[in-house]
């Protein structure tokens, strides 16, 4: 628990009773102190001055305009069925609070607001000003029971509770039992003192006195009641007090209909035992009790229901104890049942016995699995079955429409209509991914028979002859046509390509196959795979034309911007273009391409290149740009910046050099250079051009110097 008091308005020996008072075992729901409960919701306590007044606004009017409403219909009800004793206790509790929501304002607005519960900012706000103002010699008594009250509301607020309506006329009440009830337990001082407090609140506070007395009397449901609580009930419910004797409302349902959420209040269906409600805001009828029969009824009862509830009935909510014949099943209207129902409940809106769903899995875009006598079928958005039940297993549709259907050990592919597109007559089926532009519709799959497998369409047309063998990926990789149309097969250890024809277009013939991607801009459609033969590497294009030998122990990139891809020979390196031609010559340890961040005015890229263990810079024809002689390091960038210099070392000194292979800022600084990066722009935001300056340390000095080496006065 965390108590913010800036000003400082309590003083050490109050802040430290209210620690205390936290810190004491009092047991309510999962919680074990009043600090359990602020730590784990993470709410603070603040310490404010001032002495504010109450403000209810017009929530009391509201309330009593709620039950004269209330009032006025049990009264009707009542004079039409006197005998009904169901009705006459509803009009009785009615009148009573129709008569208290008129005199609780007043009382409410007379007493202080020592302190609050702010749900927005989930804090609890203390004002011992005002405590003090109300009787400076009881400031401590104020202090806890005031604390111990709040404490009450962050707890009704504490997470998937928060969402309900806050009844003032019974969450007040509340908080005080559950003050007095912390204060008992804890055997504190100030429990007598506080239940003295709470009597003599002539408003619904007051409430909570009577309840501590009830619970102490062996009214066990009471503390179950505030452990529970909040729970869903009417923002202008109340306590109902008679004959000595306080009775809480129930627990009612939670309805969310359009991101619009209510309480639902139950009405009686004049003398007949069923109840109802409707919410005009979301247009939503709800039906309770026992409806059997009621078709029978005067067609008087079905015009009042309809025409009073101005007919336009959007949605259908069933209560928990909801009975009904068949025929009342039917509704062609999106419905909700309560959660608590033991036998109904709502399958995308519709109405339906748990005990015949109990096996329905959604499996996307409004589609449901079944099962029924131990196999499986489909049904539509309407719960309707678009197949038969005689499936062992049903996977989701894929992005064509179809879903993967099992007989067996048989695999067949059913569409949206209920249709085997691709008959249950295969081992496996998978979907090919296809990288390529798609041209039309078409979509295919792997299939397996007799271990072997091939390529049909969505149609089960055979593009391929089923023929090929499983283990042309590697671990993890799932088949797919690449970029170029292509998709990798595998006969015994050999490998080629076959396009979506089913035209080998590349002959089975190679160890080992792989697209090679290139990151150059394409002047054509010609694409690049490396290949394996006779355990050497080499490159083809996607119609087996060779570009280069095979010859290499190793092709380790892709073709890069410049188009250049990295081959290897034994231990050493070189570059070769899209013609096969070795542009650089594999002579070197290793290369790494060079990014530039400076425009370029041409063509040219660099490489670093490593021999001996040393590295320069060439470039993409094996030009010498600088001597191979630069030692590595893990701080030099591998770049030429927006000056177009690239940062090098010899042993521990660092320099920079340019594209002309001149070491234009000397090797002679002692770390690693920072570079600091230099945007110039014109008075309407346009860039002219950007460099750099450096950060650099010489005889232990550390300055900058721009990009000609040259110190800039800081």
């Amino acid at each position: 628990m965390k108590i913010i008091d800036e000003t400082p308005l309590l003083t050490h020996t109050q802040k430290s009773l209210l620690e205390i008072c936290a810190s004491k075992p009092f047991r309510l729901g999962d919680f074990v102190s009043l600090d359990n409960i602020l730590t784990k919701l993470k709410v603070n306590v603040h310490i404010e001055s001032g002495k504010p007044t109450r403000s209810v606004d017009d929530y009391y009017d509201k309330a009593r305009e709620y039950w004269r409403k209330e009032y006025e219909k049990l009264l009707e009800m009542h004079r039409r069925n006197p005998e009904n004793e169901y009705i006459r206790e509803k009009w009785q509790k009615a009148e009573r609070k129709l008569g208290r929501s008129r005199c609780e304002r007043k009382a409410h607005l007379l007493m202080r607001l020592l302190g609050l519960y702010d749900s927005e900012q989930n804090a609890i706000i203390l004002y011992p000003e005002a405590m003090a103002d109300a009787d400076a010699s009881k400031i401590e008594e104020y202090l806890v029971s005031t604390f111990a009250h709040e404490v009450m509301h962050a707890y009704f607020n504490r997470p998937g509770h928060e969402k309900y309506p806050y009844a003032l006329l019974v969450e007040e009440p509340l908080a005080e039992f559950g003050m007095l009830l912390y204060l008992h337990e804890t055997h504190s001082k100030y429990y007598d003192w506080a239940h003295d407090n709470v009597s003599g609140k002539n408003c619904c506070y007051g409430y909570g006195a009577i309840i501590m007395d009830q619970y102490l009397d062996g009214d066990s449901t009471l503390k179950r009641y505030l452990e529970e609580y909040k729970i869903p009930i009417g923002k202008y419910q109340m306590l109902d007090f008679s004959n000595g004797h306080i009775d809480i409302p129930k627990e009612g349902d939670f309805v969310d209909v359009a991101d619009q959420p209510f309480v639902v209040e139950w009405t009686p269906v004049y003398s007949i035992p069923p109840t109802y409600f409707w919410d005009e805001a979301t247009k939503t009828l709800g039906l309770d009790g026992d409806w059997r029969g009621m078709h029978v009824l005067s067609d008087c009862i079905h015009i009042w229901l309809h025409y009073n509830l101005s007919k336009d009935i959007e949605h259908l909510y069933i209560g928990k104890d909801y009975i009904c014949d068949s025929s009342c099943r039917d509704f062609d209207i999106p419905t909700m049942v309560s959660p608590k129902h033991k036998e109904l409940t709502s399958i995308n809106g519709i109405l339906v016995r748990k005990e015949d769903y109990k096996d329905i899995e959604s499996f996307g875009e409004g589609y449901f699995k079944l099962k029924r006598d131990d196999k499986w079928g489909i049904l539509d958005s309407k719960l309707k079955p678009i197949t038969p039940f005689k499936y062992d297993k049903i996977k989701d549709f894929d992005e064509n429409g179809l879903c993967e259907v099992k007989i067996g050990q048989l695999i067949g592919l059913v569409n949206k209509q209920g249709v085997e597109q691709v008959p249950v007559e295969y081992e496996d089926i998978e979907l090919l991914h296809d990288d390529e532009n798609h041209q039309n519709d078409t979509r295919y799959y792997k299939a397996v028979l007799n271990n072997k497998w091939g390529i049909i369409d969505s149609y089960n047309n055979k593009i391929t002859q089923i023929k090929y063998d499983d283990k042309s990926w590697r671990i993890g990789c799932s088949p797919k046509f690449d970029e170029n149309g292509l998709c990798k097969v595998k006969i015994g250890k050999l490998m080629g390509l076959v396009n979506k024809q089913g035209v080998e277009q590349v002959p089975v013939e190679y160890e080992d196959i792989e697209l090679l991607y290139d990151e150059e801009d394409h002047q054509n459609d010609t694409r690049y795979y490396k290949a394996v033969l006779n355990k050497k590497w080499g490159i083809i294009d996607s119609n087996n034309n060779p570009i280069t030998q095979f010859k290499y122990d190793d092709i380790i990139w892709w073709f890069d911007e410049n188009g250049l891809c990295k081959v290897k020979i034994g231990e050493l390196m070189g570059l070769v273009n899209k013609q096969g031609v070795e542009q650089v010559p594999v002579e070197y340890e290793d290369f790494e391409l060079l990014h530039d961040y400076e425009d370029h005015q041409n063509d040219t890229r660099y490489y670093k290149a490593v021999l001996n263990k040393k590295w320069g810079i060439i470039d993409s024809y094996n030009n010498k740009i600088t001597q191979i002689k630069y030692d590595e390091s893990m701080y030099c960038r591998r770049e030429f910046d927006e000056s177009g210099l690239c940062e090098v070392k010899i042993g521990k000194s660092y320099g920079l050099v340019n594209k002309q292979g001149v070491e234009q800022i000397p090797v002679v600084y002692e770390k690693n250079i920072i570079r600091k990066r230099i945007t110039y722009v014109t008075s309407k935001g346009e860039v002219t051009r950007r460099e750099c300056e450096y950060g650099v340390k010489l005889n232990g000095e550390e300055f900058t110097i721009d990009k000609f080496g040259k110190r800039i006065k800081e």
